[in-house]
């Protein structure tokens, strides 16, 4: 599931840069950086610490990434 969730991630880094009219980011952890890291909303947090700890659970970020006005 974690390899699953960081291709989305990776796609939603590409699309909120073409949206926001930014850079896209090379890596999803640029991805994760201003300029492009106040298009996440209140996912960033979540999201970070999903990528920054391999065993941090994943139901977390389905959910935020879920809600809408999020990201």
């Amino acid at each position: 599931m974690r390899a699953s969730l960081l291709e989305a991630m990776q796609a939603l880094r590409r699309a909120l840069a073409v949206e926001h009219q930014l850079p896209e980011p090379s890596t999803l952890e640029e991805a994760l950086l201003p300029p492009l890291s106040h298009c996440w909303g209140e996912t960033l947090p979540i999201l970070r610490g999903f990528l920054g700890n391999a065993t941090q659970p994943w139901q977390g970020v389905v959910e935020a990434l879920a809600k809408p006005g999020n990201s």
